[in-house]
């Protein structure tokens, strides 16, 4: 499993778009609900998934890790790609 955070633009959204096409699972958050949604429709006959995940609150940072570990268990990459809101 890879976990990206920071998946709705740029870098990470194409990271995201990328690890799938190679077979990967993702499972990505950010703080653009309208671009998850969008991303969960394009992946969803994956084993991917993604998040509506402010990583500035720290109690929704740590109900996604939750969720990863109950769901997935081990992660096997990070990228930490979350940028300053603004």
């Amino acid at each position: 499993v890879i976990v990206i955070i920071g998946c709705t633009s740029g870098l990470g959204l194409s990271l995201a778009r990328e690890f799938i096409r190679l077979g990967h699972t993702v499972v990505g958050c950010g703080r653009r609900a309208g671009i998850v949604e969008a991303l969960r429709e394009e992946f969803g006959g994956s084993r991917s998934s993604f998040h509506v995940v402010d990583v500035a609150k720290e109690d929704e940072v740590a109900a996604f890790a939750r969720g990863i570990d109950e769901k997935y268990g081990d992660v096997e990459m990070l990228v930490c790609n979350a940028g300053l809101g603004g």
